[in-house]
């Protein structure tokens, strides 16, 4: 048996004047002697129409079984009940058997909603263990600054891994962390948080990783001020060690990940914490 983990995001769900969804999926097994079984179920991302859940679940199976999958979409309600947005069915194998291990589905409503489902090998390495992790921002670029000049970027970071087929010339970045955002703040301090490195980087401290900051909109349109890319190894190798606000340690973001595009500093992550801890 191989262990695999499986991540989701959509495009277009529906969406009318007076109400944007919040939604989460679920993901249960619908066949074969796991039958009925919920794989799991991603968190709910407030207000859009393009989610981009960071939960990873992880399953166990062999290439010789058949393992069909439902991903029901809902939008969480407050109030009242929450909604089917619309399901997808799918099976594993043949998701990690595509291109770029990447499979799509239109929801069956009627709409252009579109779900795409991800699986990948989850242990790609031979590194173990909890890693905790702290960002602090430093001069971020304000591309909010109001009418009257006085706005200021609600910046928040996503930390995203990255799968590539080259043969199929498929590359994505999945998010495997979102930091809350920071209201109006242009040097902010984001919280610590603990990830297990075979959800983080597929167990190798060598993986590609990719850092993004972006300003935080209600309506959930986000927007990239800058990104830069890594490894975890990379990553612990540059902790602050002349204080929070450390620019020699410091990584340097642009709009392009590879400090391309117009080439304009958009500011700074400085890296507070990257300890690794063994798994318990």
């Amino acid at each position: 048996m191989t262990r695999y983990q499986l991540s989701m995001h959509a495009e277009h769900l529906p969406r009318n004047w007076f109400h944007t969804p919040s939604p989460y999926a679920v993901a249960t097994i619908t066949d074969g002697p796991l039958k009925g079984t919920k794989i799991g179920q991603t968190e709910t991302l407030p207000k859009t129409t393009d989610p981009d859940w960071v939960a990873v679940l992880f399953f166990e199976t062999d290439s010789s079984i058949y393992m069909p999958l439902k991903i029901q979409v809902f939008d969480e309600r407050e109030y009242n009940d929450d909604i089917l947005l619309g399901e997808a069915t799918f099976e594993a194998t043949e998701i990690f058997g595509a291109a770029g291990h990447l499979k799509s589905a239109q929801l069956n409503y009627k709409g252009p909603a579109q779900l795409y489902v991800s699986v990948q090998t989850s242990i790609q390495g031979n590194d173990r263990g909890i890693m905790e992790l702290q960002f602090r921002g430093l001069d971020i670029k304000n591309i909010e600054p109001g009418l009257l000049g006085l706005g200021r970027s609600d910046p928040f970071l996503e930390l995203a891994k990255k799968n590539a087929d080259h043969t199929a010339g498929v590359v994505r970045w999945n998010v495997v962390h979102r930091s809350a955002h920071i209201q109006d703040h242009l040097n902010p301090f984001w919280e610590s948080f603990t990830v297990g490195l075979e959800e983080l980087c597929y167990n190798d401290l060598n993986w590609p990783m990719r850092i993004l900051v972006k300003d935080w909109q209600a309506n959930g349109r986000h927007r990239i001020i800058g990104q830069f890319e890594t490894t975890m190894s990379n990553l612990m190798e540059r902790v602050a060690v002349r204080g929070n606000a450390d620019r020699q340690a410091a990584f340097e973001i642009f709009l392009d990940s590879l400090g391309g595009s117009s080439g304009k500093s958009k500011g700074f992550v400085c890296v507070l914490k990257a300890t690794l801890y063994p798994e318990k």
